[in-house]
């Protein structure tokens, strides 16, 4: 049989060696190549769930996050930094910031905040310490809280945070999700997307984020979704200047009409 798939010699004349019927050999020619067509699917379907490429394909994660993690550090002042918020109540009200060095346009997660069944007055109180004038990118498609009448920028805007009048978008007023993802991946694969080591809550939703019959799952997403918020809107981005002392801090000869 193999030599006739070797093509070394005519069927006819192998048949004749061997004293058999040429229909019989093309026969168990078919039979032969069926066989094999079939283990080749079983082995297919084994490999895909083996051990072995369910390691391979944790070590290409792994691969990936090192590519992307980094060590805690201090920013420098004059970098640009924006807010990214995904509002939610029975899922997590999450906030993530990013700085972004624009020499090398790369965007590191900087700070991570996670909470649920929180109101706006709670939430603003923990995040009016990462800057009072640090531009904020929400979601537009979800306008108020269950029960609330007032929009949900204008409650945190009330609360003291500086949220963009935009809603998270592109320049172009697009705002698809696959698009916000793809330029995240492209940011990440090209070394220009980082995060640093010690978020463990980001780092929990990365691992989980995965896709189904094609489409990304809409679950345990909220630092996903905020970072990407943020990332749409790097172009708001902006310095966080110091703030001015206030006249009543000054000592009084700074002010006094006649110092």
């Amino acid at each position: 049989m193999l030599e006739g798939l070797r093509g070394e010699d005519s069927i006819a004349e192998l048949c004749r060696k061997e004293g058999i019927n040429q229909n019989l050999y093309y026969r168990w020619s078919k039979e032969f190549l069926e066989a094999g067509k079939k283990r080749l699917a079983g082995d297919t379907a084994r490999e895909a769930t083996s051990d072995e490429v369910k390691e391979l394909k944790a070590e290409a994660r792994q691969l990936k996050e090192e590519t992307i993690t980094c060590e805690h550090r201090e920013f420098p002042t004059h970098w640009p930094r924006i807010g990214g918020i995904d509002f939610g109540w029975d899922h997590p009200f999450a906030a993530i910031e990013l700085v972004w060095d624009r020499d090398s346009d790369t965007v590191y997660v900087s700070r991570t905040y996670r909470l649920r069944e929180a109101t706006p007055i709670v939430h603003a109180a923990a995040l009016r310490p990462w800057g009072a004038r640090l531009p904020w990118a929400c979601d537009g498609r979800r306008e108020t809280l269950e029960g609330a009448g007032v929009a949900l920028a204008n409650q945190y805007r009330a609360q003291g945070l500086d949220m963009l009048y935009e809603h998270a978008q592109f320049e172009d007023g697009s705002v698809s999700v696959e698009a916000g993802l793809m330029d995240m991946l492209q940011r990440m694969e090209s070394g220009r997307f980082k995060v640093l080591k010690h978020l463990n809550d980001w780092w929990e939703e990365f691992r989980l984020y995965h896709r189904k019959d094609g489409k990304v799952v809409k679950e345990g997403d909220d630092l996903m979704s905020a970072t990407r918020y943020g990332t749409m809107m790097l172009r708001f981005a902006g310095v966080l200047a110091p703030r001015a002392k206030r006249i009543a801090d000054r000592p009084m000869g700074a002010y006094a009409w006649m110092a």
